[in-house]
């Protein structure tokens, strides 16, 4: 007997009895057109368990995809991180990658890409920051000394924020660190050095910074990542770093510096820095 896939059979489904899976497991419409069109998962154990007891055939489907849900001694509550970037998704934005025109590409392959992070990492809006953090422009001797913000998107707080770019940040920070170890840091807010006095500690709750890598050993920046739930990043920081890397496969080239050019410098450097040049 061939496997039902799940997302299948919810496509399937008369309009009522749609409306059944929907009240069972308290979703709106919009979060069920996503599952079943690729562009979201299921976030907790309870949803998948429920939809495995209501339809016992796609329970194997359910069970392939989300083997955390069926563990022995998984909580109903425990929540279960998305595996893996739709491939809809990906489809979307590597054939736009293929064919657009340079000049707008970047702003549009960024949009793309942070757009169906939202929608799978916070599809109810409770609160999600994606912020990419990039290499300055070199100085004089050809070293990048600092990281700046750039346009990101967001949820929740962060919805209308906007982030100046000429606010720099050094290598103290939660995005310094992870472009300096060139790995994910994270941290809980009573520990963080992740410039809230800009992003707004209050409602930080989780974040996280993933370094933008290419080939050759050469780095971008980061992208951080901050949301209003706490532990976010257990069951999400490996989807958070494959949308990390699939958001610097969008970048271009030139936006890259190999390791020997990267000298980033601490606050209180840049703070020296500019009173002498405003002595000057």
């Amino acid at each position: 007997m061939n496997q039902v896939n799940w997302r299948d059979l919810l496509a399937s489904l008369s309009p009522n009895d749609k409306k059944v899976v929907m009240n069972a497991i308290n979703i709106k419409p919009s979060t069920l057109s996503r599952w079943i069109n690729g562009k979201g998962d299921p976030g907790k154990v309870q949803d998948i368990q429920k939809l495995a007891e209501m339809y016992p055939a796609i329970a194997a489907s359910l069970q392939e995809e989300f083997p955390r849900a069926f563990q022995e001694g998984a909580s109903t509550n425990d929540v279960v991180g998305p595996q893996r970037i739709p491939q809809t998704s990906q489809q979307d934005v590597i054939d736009d990658l293929a064919w657009i025109a340079e000049p707008i590409s970047l702003f549009t392959l960024t949009n793309k890409v942070f757009t169906y992070m939202v929608s799978q990492l916070d599809p109810s809006g409770e609160g999600l920051l994606i912020l990419p953090v990039m290499c300055d422009e070199p100085d004089k001797n050809g070293k990048v000394r600092y990281l700046v913000a750039n346009e990101g998107c967001g949820t929740g707080p962060w919805r209308f924020q906007r982030f100046s770019q000429s606010y720099r940040i050094g290598k103290e920070s939660l995005c310094g660190s992870a472009f300096m170890k060139w790995n994910p840091v994270f941290f809980p807010p009573n520990e963080m050095a992740v410039d809230t006095d800009v992003l707004g500690k209050e409602e930080i709750k989780s974040a996280g910074a993933f370094p933008l890598l290419r080939r050759g050993n050469r780095i971008a920046g980061v992208l951080l990542i901050a949301s209003t739930q706490e532990n976010f990043f257990v069951a999400k920081s490996a989807i958070c770093g494959s949308y990390a890397n699939f958001y610097a496969m969008t970048l271009f080239q030139e936006q890259f510096y190999p390791q020997s050019q990267i000298d980033l410098v601490d606050r209180i450097e840049q703070n020296d820095n500019e009173k002498e040049r405003t002595n000057v």
